[in-house]
């Protein structure tokens, strides 16, 4: 079970899942592969290589071979720098005129990123969780036949961070409720839920 675990995890790691996630999503919307290829490819070289650039680094520092901040003192730099990309991104969507939900889900992911950090000197948000929950939010507002797989998904991902030691299940319930509600409220302000 344990190397299950390690395994959903990394399947399912904040760096990973949001690519997959934002090309369905944009092809949900109604955008071409083209188009829906690109805006991911532009929000992961903004906002998915240079913290993923900085935890690899830090994991050869330290020669961790794994992909994990289990020390919730060594996600300051990860919070600070993955919000200030999202910001530039933002920046960036807005100028080239990326569709509204990628707008709107970029600022629930701020805002997200915001609450982390800020609860970070108290307890270590699960990221695992609270990005599964925002990727299965989104798609399940887009496609809601598609919501229970998306929840079982989410569940196996709090499970993995449980079965692993890296989370108290109140970190994982709390790291999947903002992100959540998050995304959930980017669904209903562009009215983009099915």
């Amino acid at each position: 079970m344990q190397a299950l675990a390690v395994w959903v995890s990394r399947l399912f790691h904040p760096f990973v899942l949001p690519v997959p996630t934002l090309v369905a999503a944009l092809r949900l919307l109604g955008l071409g592969w083209r188009e829906a290829l690109g805006w991911t490819a532009v929000c992961v070289a903004v906002a998915i290589v240079p913290p993923t650039a900085l935890l690899v680094a830090q994991r050869v520092r330290r020669g961790d071979r794994d992909w994990y901040v289990t020390v919730r003192e060594e996600r300051r730099s990860l919070y600070a720098l993955g919000g200030a990309c999202l910001v530039v991104l933002l920046v960036v969507l807005r100028a080239g005129g990326a569709p509204a939900l990628l707008v709107a889900c970029l600022v629930a992911a701020i805002v997200a990123n915001a609450i982390g950090a800020a609860l970070n000197g108290v307890t270590k948000v699960s990221v695992h969780a609270g990005s599964a929950a925002g990727c299965a939010t989104l798609l399940g507002g887009l496609a809601p036949g598609a919501a229970p797989l998306l929840a079982a998904g989410v569940a196996l991902v709090g499970w993995a961070r449980l079965r692993l030691g890296h989370h108290t299940p109140a970190q994982v319930v709390l790291g999947a409720g903002i992100t959540a509600a998050c995304i959930g409220a980017a669904l209903a302000w562009t009215g983009s839920a099915a």
